[in-house]
């Protein structure tokens, strides 16, 4: 069956979490075989592994950056392995979005990407920023970035915190593809 994958890294973490019933419409399109709606015929299964026998040759030609079915499919190929504490961290927010910021990579990448792309991300009510920076309110009610300590962010990262925010849009430093691009590298 050539369409029967889970469209998304979180969907066997969802799925344990009883998403299939409480989501169904959503899972039954996104997340068809951690939902059980098929049963893939070519697969290999693992934590680790590229579930289709064409992922490496896909990789190559740069699909991991392009198809977001890639990171959940082709792990091996496109280095997107996490383990089971990783993925319930990263996937704890609403369904349908995984919180790219949850994992150990992209929060290492977050604070070294000075000079790469600054996509605008809009805040709902206070405190939740569409795209799910975890570390929202901490460091002493900041954004997580502001707090300077360490090697929290080159001077060219935004400072935004709650009292000095005015805007209802937060520029957030998220080159998706160059994150992909390091995660390769390793």
């Amino acid at each position: 069956m050539d369409d029967c994958y889970n469209d998304n890294i979180c969907c066997p973490q969802w799925s344990l979490l009883g998403e299939c019933h409480k989501t169904e419409k959503w899972m039954a399109c996104n997340c068809r075989v951690s939902c059980g709606y098929c049963m893939p015929g070519n697969y290999s299964y693992g934590t680790c592994s590229d579930y289709h026998a064409d992922c490496h040759g896909w990789a190559v030609l740069g699909e991991c950056e392009k198809r977001s079915w890639m990171l959940e499919n082709c792990r091996h190929s496109c280095r997107s392995c996490y383990s089971q504490e990783d993925l319930r961290e990263m996937c704890s927010g609403p369904v349908g979005r995984e919180s790219y910021l949850r994992t150990p990579l992209r929060k290492q990448a977050f604070h070294r990407l000075a000079g790469h792309t600054m996509l605008s991300r809009h805040l709902s009510p206070w405190g939740q920023v569409e795209g799910d920076y975890s570390d929202r309110l901490s460091h002493g009610g900041s954004m997580g970035w502001s707090n300077r300590g360490g090697a929290h962010g080159p001077p060219e990262v935004p400072i935004v915190s709650p009292t000095s925010f005015q805007s209802p849009t937060l520029i957030v430093p998220l080159g998706w593809a160059w994150i992909r691009r390091l995660r390769r590298k390793k």
